[in-house]
């Protein structure tokens, strides 16, 4: 064993006891998947994001680079987002997500010996390592929609030994040439979650998943419906992508398809809009909505429905008790956004993990929401 070799084992061992003492991991058996399985085997040259996922370090880290080894293995048993991959503007479209998030998601997924696991969204395949180490690799597929990365994850994970089921395509499809599943995770963020998955998983088995900008967990039921709580920890993946070659919607975008409404109308503001879990149970509530803002004085709040290409710019007036609204679409979608905001505020602003999250048999997702705080 060289000096490398060492200090990733003496770096790992030190992330699993970070990870354990605060939280993120508690079972035996992940914790000794994240002492085992080297992150770095999954990582060539990657980005570490910033303050508010702003790129940190533009230079980036190479881990094949003798002289940048150090600083690299470092950077990978921190606990941090490492982004791997970039369209052709720049936008990020795949990581290695932090190992925290990581655990918790794998945690609630609740898996043992026998359990079959889909996974949806390959990317580096690490979590696919972590997954064959646990279940064993016989009982993990993943798909991704990118076929160059299941090609290098697949050669990734060949070199330490595992040999999962991977497959190059559309995660919203499922895998169903191996279904029934017993669990899903889908490492992707997702506005809904799709009819296919809970068709494809037992009846009594579970999906994890990150909707809006939150993490939910599903029980499938006889019916084909699926319903479970949100969890405490807010995350944010990298959207589901519907083709390798989809550039990713951008802040600039929404700004740029959010112009020239029809005329302009005062209404009422939500004293909680600016309350930091506002935007989780609006994104929970009106799936497809995305968000921008202006921070200049007269805040303006700009909301994007990417499926009914609806938006709105709502400017606070002097005094805060107002907006000016501009909008277009088929969709008002600055009183939908308010009537959510105000039903949680009439609720006393419970907190996300305090929802459930149901769907349909015809794959629509509806947040229940409690009636009062307790």
């Amino acid at each position: 064993m060289n000096s490398m070799d060492d200090l990733s084992l003496k770096l790992r061992a030190r992330l699993v006891d970070e990870l354990t003492a605060r939280g993120p991991l508690v079972s035996a058996e992940w914790q000794a998947a994240f002492r085992e399985v080297p992150r770095e085997n999954f990582v060539e040259w990657f980005v570490v994001p910033g303050p508010e996922n702003e790129i940190g370090d533009n230079s980036g880290h190479n881990i094949g680079d003798p002289d940048e080894r150090l600083a690299a293995l470092s950077a990978i048993y921190a606990d941090t987002t490492l982004i791997t991959q970039f369209d052709a503007r720049g936008t990020a479209t795949s990581s290695s997500s932090a190992p925290s998030l990581m655990a918790v998601m794998l945690e609630a997924l609740d898996v043992t010996e026998g359990h079959t696991v889909l996974e949806i969204g390959t990317g580096t395949g690490y979590n696919a390592a972590l997954l064959s180490h646990r279940i064993g690799q016989s009982r993990v597929f993943s798909v991704d929609i990118d076929a160059a990365l299941v090609d290098t994850a697949r050669t990734r994970l060949g070199r330490i030994g595992y040999w999962p089921t991977l497959a190059a395509a559309d995660g919203a499809d499922g895998l169903p040439e191996h279904a029934p599943y017993d669990r899903i995770i889908a490492t992707c963020g997702l506005t809904r979650v799709p009819r296919t998955w809970a068709r494809q998983v037992r009846v009594g088995g579970m999906i994890v998943a990150n909707v809006g900008f939150s993490l939910v967990r599903l029980t499938v039921h006889p019916d084909g419906t699926a319903e479970g709580p949100v969890l405490a920890v807010p995350a944010a993946f990298m959207a589901m992508r519907r083709g390798a070659a989809e550039v990713a919607l951008t802040a600039r975008d929404i700004l740029d398809r959010t112009r020239a409404g029809g005329p302009p109308r005062t209404t009422e503001l939500p004293q909680c809009i600016h309350d930091s879990m506002a935007w989780s149970i609006v994104s929970l509530t009106l799936p497809g909505v995305r968000r921008g803002g202006i921070p200049a004085a007269g805040y303006t709040h700009i909301y994007y429905d990417e499926d009914t290409g609806s938006w709105c710019r709502a400017k606070e007036d002097a005094g805060g008790g107002t907006v000016t609204v501009t909008e277009a679409g088929p969709v008002r979608l600055w009183d939908e956004i308010r009537t959510v905001l105000t039903r949680w505020e009439a609720a006393g602003h419970p907190p996300p993990e305090r929802h459930r999250i149901a769907v349909n048999q015809d794959g629509r997702t509806r947040l229940v929401m409690p009636q009062a705080a307790r």
